[in-house]
């Protein structure tokens, strides 16, 4: 994890020093999941399937339409595990937390870049980074590296600040049964993206 975090540093740093051509800032978000493949005697369901997303983006623009967008996100969710047979039924609480990195190209549709709507693709990276169960880590029993896909679009609401929703599935599940069932996540997200760039320029 440590190594991630160099390199995204790095990553932003290098790219800072052509500022016309960037923005960056916060991101503040909410997030919907649900769970898939969840059919068959053990599986993984949600009850509360929302949670916050607090991060950063970085932005590098390459044309006049084009650019590609970088995400890093933290957030948690939880799940249950429900293992059932004719006689018993059971459930455990898991709580997962995450490490995001989501670099998207972006195209914006507006006749100058970061004015006004626009779409965004590109992979999602996800690592697992702490599992509890009853205060219990057990991060262990689960895969610790999901990649997925992500599909959104944004607009420029306010001079400084982008709305933005996007639509995501993981590929790679988070878990593994024996009988070769997988449990992924899958979802959308809304947040606002604060240009720091632009507003501390604007001045």
């Amino acid at each position: 994890m440590k190594k991630v975090v160099i390199i995204c540093f790095i990553f932003f740093a290098s790219n800072l020093i052509k500022a016309q051509n960037i923005s960056y800032g916060p991101i503040i978000g909410y997030a919907f999941y649900e769970i898939g493949n969840n059919n068959g005697r053990y599986h993984f369901v949600t009850d509360k399937n929302n949670t916050v997303n607090f991060g950063a983006y970085l932005e590098y623009q390459f044309t006049d339409n084009l650019g590609l967008k970088t995400e890093i996100i933290i957030n948690k969710k939880e799940a249950y595990f429900k293992s059932s047979s004719s006689f018993l039924t059971s459930e455990d609480k898991f709580n997962f937390s995450f490490f995001e990195i989501n670099p998207n190209l972006k195209y914006d549709f507006g006749q100058e870049y970061r004015k006004g709507f626009y779409m965004l693709l590109g992979p999602k990276i996800a690592f697992l980074t702490k599992v509890t169960l009853d205060n219990e880590d057990v991060k262990d029993d689960f895969e610790t590296f999901i990649y997925g896909a992500q599909l959104g679009f944004g607009y420029r609401i306010f001079k400084f600040i982008d709305l933005q929703t996007k639509i995501e599935y993981d590929i790679a599940p988070f878990v593994k049964f024996d009988n070769d069932r997988k449990s992924q996540f899958f979802g959308a997200n809304i947040s606002l993206n604060l240009d720091l760039e632009r507003l501390i320029n604007s001045n």
